[in-house]
């Protein structure tokens, strides 16, 4: 159910005076946040940040910072292409190098199941380390990720490779 937010509710999560992850980097950041008039736990907090700039220059020479909920979406995107690109590799009979992941493969009996099993715990690490602000280490999983989705593809290509020779 939602009320209008009031007090402790536009400062952040519902009943709190600490002010959600999303809010504090906009307002460390020098942005105003506009009040929503409505809160919504978490899935109106993520909502409203979609709303909002989504990078924030630090200025001169500094990086540009995406939002702490756009890091999430972006760690939950290279989650699910690092989950195809294992897949497709899998499929084209290249062999998981992670002994992690091997090992769920093998537990749950499938590597579909596996995979997804392995993903969600790595889901649910991302979403700890979004609502607890620790943007830097997501970032940082985001870059991983980014290179790992590229290496399961040159994997996937190489087996492609070897299994069209004669």
């Amino acid at each position: 159910m939602c009320s209008p937010a009031t007090g402790a509710d536009a400062a952040g999560s519902q009943g709190s005076a600490k002010p959600s992850a999303n809010r504090r980097y906009w307002e460390n950041n020098g942005a105003t946040v506009p009040n929503s008039g409505f809160h919504l736990s978490l899935i109106w907090d993520l909502m409203g940040s979609m709303a909002h700039p989504q990078v924030s220059l630090q200025g001169p020479g500094q990086a540009i910072r995406l939002s702490p909920a756009r890091a999430f979406l972006v760690y939950a995107y290279l989650q699910a292409l690092d989950l195809l690109t294992t897949l497709a590799f899998l499929l084209a009979r290249v062999e998981e190098a992670n002994p992690l992941v091997r090992h769920a493969m093998a537990w749950t009996g499938s590597p579909l199941f596996g995979l997804l099993l392995v993903k969600t715990a790595a889901l649910a690490l991302g979403w700890v380390c979004w609502r607890t602000s620790r943007l830097r280490l997501l970032e940082r999983a985001n870059y991983f990720f980014a290179v790992l989705v590229a290496w399961n593809l040159v994997c996937l290509l190489l087996g492609l490779a070897r299994a069209m020779q004669p």
